[in-house]
């Protein structure tokens, strides 16, 4: 199927289907600019412009002139794809201007309107007239979708530019379009000062005449001083201030730009200037008026033989909407990111119990994306004697599966189910079994959890603990010997079996040991691909042997952290450390 959209412009594909990838249009237009100021040699100045066009915007192109005869010339190529330079290097030696991937150039040329062909058909790659290795060469090139736009110079058609993108890369749309229309322009006003037969002052303000009607402010500036040689009128519509300003005072366009960006504008402008250094700052200037007005300025910097700045060069875009629309995400992001904690904060209980008898800690890590509630949940708290077995403490650490609003939603029904029943339910793997009624009725499709559930007794000589684990990684336990194992059988996961198997493992701690409970974003961290893992982990926690509970679990925490500090977090982390002081 092939779908071709003809005119001028965006206007004129505003009905394609096709979500394009938006284009940088400043830097499109300031290279153009630039190879255009940089030669009026024709053929020279057309290859620039192929090879911008090519790298900025297609995956390779053509540029085809027409002569007072009326005949097709190929006078440049280019490629921003090496894997495919021999396949174009083919297609202009074997195939006359005009004709396979070029063959809407003819079209455009008589009619002088652009054409877009969004989707490329096998009959479209097939435009070689039964020629067979011509075809070949076509579909060896890849060609998925293509535009031709006119050069027009003088008011006359002279030659049209083939941008072509191949298969792995989305379809052309109505944003490269009208940028390329532009280049097309600029393209023939190039061609128009290279053939006038005018003198070159007027070819120069004809040039600049179209300068000032683009939409950016173009701009010339001495490397040592900054000051300004040429300014484009764009830069009076924009900011109200003469041109003539910009050009006759001294530090005008610093004593514009706003305050509390200036120091760093221009030092940095000055510091990349003096290291030949093309560099791009976005910074706020103060209109006429009052307004500030956000600008993108790219900067090119001509180095001559001696190594030296020669001239600045810079394009300056007014980005205020996009400015303004960032920053009222940005104040969204916030308000969301606000929600998130304050939802998250809802599962994790305020403050940990004093326990006699006990040194108790936790720390508590969200991952990066701080939008996103996930469903980490821990809690400590008192036991009452209906529970049997006299009075004690309830541990419980646990994980839901997924992130969001749901997963918090069932993270706070499995705190709060885990808390009634412990006040009924001696025996933790019975606790477990009423969490995974309640997740099973829970309506939130095929969630689960894991979760560790423990019973602690404080005693004269250390803690006796009993302890079930349903799916949720083995708690720790760290041995005053510096020794460590984990407890428990793993169980299986809550909320996915009308009968989970729980087993319930009794563990004594004596003065100096310590219980470490965590989630798995303890075990699951990683750095370049590799997971930190339960042996890291273990030889991590050896280490803290001798220290208090909350230092424990900030040694943890930092270590964990550092392992995958060049990625950040990916999950959040949760810790619990339960910890028997020495004698004494």
């Amino acid at each position: 199927m092939e779908e071709v959209y003809e005119g001028h412009g965006a206007d004129a594909v505003a009905s394609a289907a096709v979500v394009t990838v938006a284009v940088d249009r400043a830097s499109v237009l300031a290279e153009t600019a630039r190879v255009l100021l940089g030669s009026l040699e024709v053929d020279a100045t057309l290859v620039g412009v192929a090879r911008v066009v090519a790298r900025c915007l297609a995956d390779w192109c053509t540029v085809v002139t027409l002569d007072d005869e009326g005949a097709f010339h190929r006078v440049a190529w280019a490629t921003a794809d090496p894997s495919c330079e021999e396949a174009v290097r083919a297609l202009t030696e074997h195939l006359p201007p005009g004709t396979g991937p070029e063959a809407h150039v003819r079209l455009t040329i008589a009619t002088g309107r652009s054409r877009l062909v969004t989707r490329v058909s096998e009959a479209e790659q097939d435009l070689s007239e039964g020629n067979s290795d011509q075809a070949s060469l076509i579909r060896h090139a890849g060609l998925r979708s293509s535009m031709v736009v006119p050069i027009v110079g003088r008011g006359r058609m002279v030659g049209a530019i083939t941008l072509v993108r191949g298969e792995y890369r989305d379809p052309f749309g109505a944003e490269e379009l009208a940028l390329a229309e532009e280049v097309g322009r600029l393209g023939g006003l190039a061609v128009e000062n290279a053939g006038a037969h005018e003198s070159l002052g007027v070819a120069e303000r004809r040039f600049r005449s179209f300068v000032d009607s683009l939409g950016a402010i173009l701009w010339e500036a001495d490397p040592a001083t900054l000051a300004m040689s040429f300014v484009s009128r764009r830069a009076e519509e924009l900011l109200g201030f003469p041109v003539e300003r910009w050009l006759e005072e001294p530090g005008f366009w610093a004593g514009k730009i706003h305050p509390a960006d200036r120091d760093y504008t221009v030092s940095y402008r000055r510091v990349a200037t003096g290291e030949g250094r093309d560099h791009e700052l976005e910074y706020r200037m103060v209109a006429a008026d009052g307004r500030k007005v956000w600008f993108q300025d790219l900067v090119f910097v001509d180095v001559g033989e001696d190594g030296k700045a020669e001239r600045l060069v810079g394009i300056m875009v007014d980005v205020t909407r996009r400015k303004r629309a960032e920053h009222v995400l940005w104040e969204s992001r916030q308000r969301f990111a606000s929600l998130a904690r304050t939802l998250q904060a809802s599962l994790l209980p305020p403050h940990l119990p004093e326990i006699p008898g006990l040194d108790v800690a936790a720390r508590y890590r969200s991952a990066e994306n701080d939008l996103e509630v996930v469903g980490d949940f821990y809690d400590l708290f008192e036991l009452g004697s209906a529970a049997g077995g006299g009075e004690g403490w309830g541990v419980v650490i646990g994980d839901v599966c997924g992130k969001g609003p749901e997963a918090a939603a069932l993270a706070s029904v499995a705190r709060h189910t885990v808390r009634a029943a412990a006040m009924r339910e001696p025996q933790p793997s019975g606790v477990l079994v009423q969490l995974n009624d309640a997740v099973l009725h829970q309506d939130v499709g095929e969630r689960f959890c894991t979760a560790i559930y423990a019973r602690v007794l404080p005693g004269v000589d250390g803690v006796s603990m009993s302890l079930s684990c349903g799916g949720h990684p083995l708690p720790l336990m760290l041995r005053a010997d510096g020794s460590v194992e984990a407890a428990g059988s793993p169980g299986t996961l809550l909320g996915l079996f009308e009968v989970p198997e729980l087993t319930d493992t009794d563990v004594e701690l004596g003065p100096g040991d310590a219980a470490v409970f965590f989630t798995d974003g303890a075990t699951e961290a990683k750095r370049r691909g590799v997971l930190l893992g339960e042996d890291r982990l273990r030889a991590i926690v050896s280490t803290c042997t001798g220290l208090r509970a909350a230092e424990i679990a900030q040694r943890l925490e930092d270590a964990i952290m550092a392992f995958q500090e060049e990625s950040g977090p990916s999950d959040d982390l949760a810790i619990v450390v339960l910890r028997v002081p020495e004698a004494g």
